[in-house]
C-alpha cells in the first residue's frame, strides 16, 4: 500500500481516495486510472469522456443498506482489474463509504478477513472509519462470505 497525491492503491489496479482527487484530472491521468467508483452523493463525474464511471449515491448514514452494491462495485472493481485497467473508488472525503466498498472488495476477491482488509486500508489512510452501520454490515458480509451465502 502505498500513499501518494492524497490517495492510497493498496495493489496495482485499485485507489481509494476524496472528491479532491476525482476532480484533479492530472492526478488520475498521472496515474493511469481507466474507471472510477464515485458513491458519493451530490459530487459530479467530472470527466465521463475520458474514464469509465460507476456512479452510486449512497448516503453516508447507519442506516443506509450498504450490501446490496457491493456486487455490483465489485464486479465494475474486477472487470476494470481483468482488462488490465485501475479502479479508482471515491466518496466526499474518502473515509466511510469508499473505505467500505474497497474493504468489502479485499474481503471478497483477496480472502482477507474484515480485520485484516480493514488494518490494511487503516496502515495506508489512517482515517479511514466506516460508520457504525457500514461495520455492521461488514461484519455481517463477512459471515456470509465464510458460510457461503454471498
Amino acid at each position: 500500500l502505498i500513499t501518494k497525491s492524497g490517495f492510497i492503491y493498496f495493489n496495482e489496479h485499485s485507489f481509494l481516495g476524496s472528491q479532491d482527487v476525482a476532480g484533479d484530472l492530472k492526478v488520475l491521468e498521472t496515474e493511469g486510472i481507466t474507471h472510477i467508483v464515485n458513491c458519493a452523493t451530490g459530487v459530479p463525474n467530472y470527466y465521463p469522456k475520458k474514464f469509465k464511471y460507476l456512479h452510486l449515491e449512497v448516503l453516508d448514514l447507519p442506516w443506509t443498506d450498504i450490501i446490496p452494491s457491493f456486487r455490483e462495485v465489485h464486479n465494475f472493481m474486477q472487470d476494470c482489474v481483468d482488462e488490465g485497467g485501475k479502479v479508482f473508488v471515491h466518496c466526499n472525503a474518502g473515509i466511510s463509504r469508499a473505505a467500505t466498498f474497497v474493504i468489502s472488495y479485499m474481503m471478497a476477491h483477496h480472502n482477507m478477513s474484515l480485520e485484516l482488509a480493514m488494518a490494511t486500508v487503516k496502515s495506508a489512510r489512517p482515517k479511514v472509519r466506516p460508520n457504525m452501520g457500514f461495520m455492521k454490515q461488514l461484519k455481517f458480509f463477512e459471515e456470509s462470505l465464510l458460510n457461503g451465502t454471498y
